[in-house]
């Protein structure tokens, strides 16, 4: 027996084991395929930075480019200028534009101010400054000098305005060739938007490069790193599909712990009934040969005594099924007429047969026309019915028919004793009183004892015997 428990404990430990390595495999399965999935990401995110760093370098190198060629349209003077020297030019467009206005596209003043009256106003004063030195007046010297001193002025200032002017064209045509004020002031501004526009470029670039020098290179760089993290995203993902039939939430991943753990408590206690049946099998009284062959030999002695009180056995139950078959016939030809008088006699006519069968003993009977009982109609045929039908009350009055008339017939004259308990319990008044009556005469003939705590018995004439209740 403690061979046999430590085969089947040795059984259910290796079904054990290979439901914990399963699980366990299923739990690591179910962890590295979320490991994966993270990884899956950081690398499509590093995958997708990598793409937008090499295109929006590739832009904005695509837009240097054209920078690049729109540079042309400038003069190289104007392209190396510095921002301060362009400020300078442009004040310098502006001065010139004035100046063109005063001297060329300004109509000539109106008023005793304008240019013809400052020349009359010197005239005069030059010619009253001669006629004074030759008269001799000292106060009209002073008016010849300031006739002199106006038309100085006057010249002087009209000469100034146009030496501006001119050099400041020369300056002009030196540094971006022969065009207009107009058409250099449009080619000034055009530069300097060109300009901002580079240099926001330049900018974006670095920005882009990290501050890198070699700007241009890192776009090979960038776009080698993306071949490669492009590859590792799809290593990644194969690895994590063959991994999606154990992909499980976080919910999964806590039932295969807990699932995990169950097993190994399990396989715990196995190996603590395996210890305890080695120490039982351990514990085992040795015998040796001679004392199993001894044994032996006593046990096959024993199986011989026993095979014969078999053989005895059936013969003894061969000749009782003979008797029974016997004495089923018997109470099935004979018994019927006498439990039916008793039965009719204590429900009042109301069943009028009573029907053994021969081969199962089972009882049928039969209820009188009309029986309300089982509910037939007058006119009705009665059929046979089991005592499983009727009520309970019916069925003890059927059972103690039975028994009546089978201790009658089987006595063949000789007292018997009988023993009821409580045989009247389901009866109804009339019945009871009729049972009671039957019973007495029963008792003319054998000895009925009757157990029973229904106190009206104390009246049914009788010996009556009481027991004393238990504490």
């Amino acid at each position: 027996r403690l061979l046999g428990s430590l085969s089947d404990i040795d059984a259910k430990s290796v079904r054990l084991d290979a439901d914990i390595e399963r699980t366990r495999e299923m739990r690591d399965r179910a962890l590295k395929h979320r490991e994966l999935e993270r990884d899956e990401k950081a690398a499509r995110e590093k995958a997708d930075d990598l793409r937008k760093r090499k295109d929006r370098l590739a832009e904005l190198f695509s837009m240097k480019r054209s920078l690049d060629a729109e540079s042309s349209r400038f003069p190289g003077a104007l392209l190396r200028a510095a921002p301060p020297l362009l400020d300078e030019v442009r004040s310098d467009f502006e001065r010139e534009a004035l100046l063109g206005r005063e001297i060329a596209e300004s109509p000539p003043r109106a008023g005793w101010w304008s240019p013809l009256w400052r020349l009359v106003i010197a005239a005069v004063l030059a010619l009253a400054g001669v006629v004074g030195v030759s008269l001799g007046e000292p106060i009209m010297i002073a008016c010849l000098v300031a006739g002199a001193a106006l038309a100085g002025w006057h010249f002087m200032r009209g000469a100034g305005s146009r030496g501006e002017r001119e050099r400041l064209a020369a300056k002009r045509i030196e540094l971006l060739g022969e065009r207009s004020l107009e058409d250099s002031k449009a080619l000034l501004a055009e530069c300097a938007r060109w300009k901002e526009r580079a240099r926001d470029v330049e900018s974006r670039i670095e920005e882009a490069a990290g501050g890198r020098a070699d700007a241009e290179h890192l776009i090979e760089t960038l776009d080698r790193e993306f071949g490669e993290a492009a590859v590792a995203v799809r290593a990644v993902a194969e690895a994590r599909a063959a991994l999606d039939p154990f992909k499980a939430d976080g919910g999964g991943l806590l039932q295969l712990d807990r699932e995990l753990q169950r097993l190994e408590d399990d396989r715990a206690r196995v190996a603590v009934g395996r210890a305890q049946a080695d120490r039982e099998l351990a514990a085992l009284e040795r015998v040796d040969g001679a004392e199993i062959a001894e044994r032996l030999a006593a046990a096959r002695e024993g199986l011989r005594r026993a095979e014969r009180r078999e053989r005895v056995l059936e013969a003894i139950l061969e000749t009782l099924a003979e008797a029974r078959r016997s004495v089923a016939g018997l109470l099935a030809e004979r018994l019927p007429p006498i439990a039916a008088s008793h039965l009719s006699r204590i429900t009042g006519g109301r069943y009028e047969s009573l029907f053994i069968d021969p081969l199962t003993l089972r009882i049928e009977t039969v209820p009188a026309r009309g029986d309300a009982e089982t509910g037939g109609g007058a006119g009705e045929a009665p059929e046979r019915i089991e005592p499983g039908s009727v009520s309970q009350g019916a069925r003890d009055q059927i059972h103690l028919a039975v028994r009546l008339a089978l201790v009658e017939l089987m006595s063949r004259a000789e007292p018997q004793p009988v023993f009821l308990d409580d045989p009247f319990v389901h009866f109804d008044p009339d019945r009871r009183a009729r049972a009671l009556d039957l019973v007495r005469e029963f008792a003319l003939k054998h000895q009925v004892i009757i157990f029973t705590c229904d106190p009206r018995f104390r009246e049914a004439g009788a010996r009556l015997v009481e027991l004393p209740a238990r504490a």
